[in-house]
């Protein structure tokens, strides 16, 4: 039969027991800390803003023009290029172009497009303002003949298109519709040759043809090249060139 000194022993090592799983275990609720974890809400991405205007560029044909564009974004944007051919009515995209620098080729074909950037994010897209692409003709490259005068190149003089071509026996002749931009140009200024694939030139007559007014004139040029050069116009063009600022553009044969 346990004794009362046996019995306090056996509780005294219970209770010391109890009280260091108590003690390891379980902590008075006083002295708990609780950990919140808070759910925190993306940042919204802004499309790109202050995006510039690539520089316009003029170059010989078969030169390079090259078109750059920068653009402020909180994340890093994506770009792509549009050109339009028709002063910015409609707007095709230039394939392969999806750097913020581009570069591209100058034929007199391309003259006069426009050409803008896209920069896009994850927030939207923003268009940067349009820059002109001018192509200065050779002789290898001429500008077409236009017969409703829509196409033409441009100096800082003039605006000159090509309309109508005439040949004989033993003459070449263009009428070019030829329109003041500087009101001081003459045409008593304008000097044009017949050029042949050989590059050998022969001089040709301007003369007035019909004056539509005060801006607009029809020139004739006229030229009796060799008849190896009548035999075949292939590689042939006409070039007109302004005596005052020494600019010159050439135009096609037919």
């Amino acid at each position: 039969m346990p004794t009362l000194r046996s019995i306090a022993r056996t509780g005294a090592v219970l209770a010391a027991i109890v009280g260091v799983v108590v003690g390891t275990a379980v902590a008075p609720a006083s002295a708990r800390t609780t950990t919140t974890v808070s759910s925190v809400a993306p940042t919204a991405v802004g499309k790109p803003t202050g995006v510039t205007r690539p520089a316009d560029q003029w170059v010989w044909s078969g030169g390079i023009a090259t078109y750059t564009v920068s653009a402020t974004s909180s994340v890093t944007p994506t770009y792509s290029w549009e050109y339009s051919a028709d002063g910015g009515v409609t707007w095709k995209v230039l394939a392969g172009k999806t750097t913020r620098t581009i570069t591209l080729q100058a034929l007199t074909a391309r003259d006069g497009w426009r050409v803008r950037p896209k920069v896009t994010n994850p927030g939207g897209s923003t268009y940067g303002h349009s820059a002109l692409l001018r192509v200065h003709s050779t002789r290898t490259d001429p500008f077409p003949i236009s017969p409703d005068g829509s196409f033409g190149a441009l100096t800082s003089g003039w605006y000159w298109s090509a309309v109508q071509t005439g040949h004989s026996a033993t003459a070449v002749s263009v009428l070019v519709v030829v329109h003041k931009i500087d009101p001081d140009a003459r045409v008593s200024d304008l000097r044009a040759a017949y050029v042949d694939a050989s590059g050998t030139g022969t001089a040709a007559t301007v003369t007035k043809y019909q004056v539509i007014d005060a801006r607009n004139v029809v020139v004739q040029l006229r030229a009796t090249p060799p008849a190896a050069a009548l035999a075949s116009s292939t590689g042939d063009a006409w070039k007109i060139r302004d005596t005052v600022t020494g600019e010159y553009e050439y135009f096609a044969t037919r």
